[in-house]
């Protein structure tokens, strides 16, 4: 088992991106570049983005739990997205689906007064 005081001093000692070139990646992220094309022109590997985008992820995940709460909507615009991952639902084999594999769908709300993406 690890002790934690062991866990720390690793931590500490792994490489860590600079905030100015983390702060590159996401921007170019939520700009709409690739994985692939951020990590060419950020010049770090595709590895380093996908992980940074997962820690972001997770932590605008938490934040948005604690933050946004009681959001008033008068008149929601619906809408919902489909997309296939891997194959069509009907052409998917079984391992396929059990991977997460087949038709995905999106659903969106946004407040008609001022745009603003209303996500539960």
């Amino acid at each position: 088992m690890l002790d934690k005081k062991k866990a720390v001093r690793n931590i500490e000692c792994m490489n860590r991106l600079p905030i100015a070139k983390r702060a590159q990646i996401i921007q170019m992220l939520v700009e709409g570049s690739s994985l692939r094309a951020t990590s060419r022109l950020a010049d770090v590997s595709i590895n380093t983005v996908t992980k940074l985008l997962v820690d972001v992820a997770d932590d605008a995940y938490q934040y948005h739990d604690v933050v946004v709460r009681d959001v008033c909507c008068r008149r929601v615009q619906a809408d919902e997205i489909w997309c296939l991952v891997g194959a069509k639902s009907k052409n998917a084999a079984s391992r396929q689906k059990a991977d997460g594999g087949g038709d995905v769908w999106t659903w969106t709300a946004m407040r008609t007064q001022n745009c603003a993406l209303a996500i539960s």
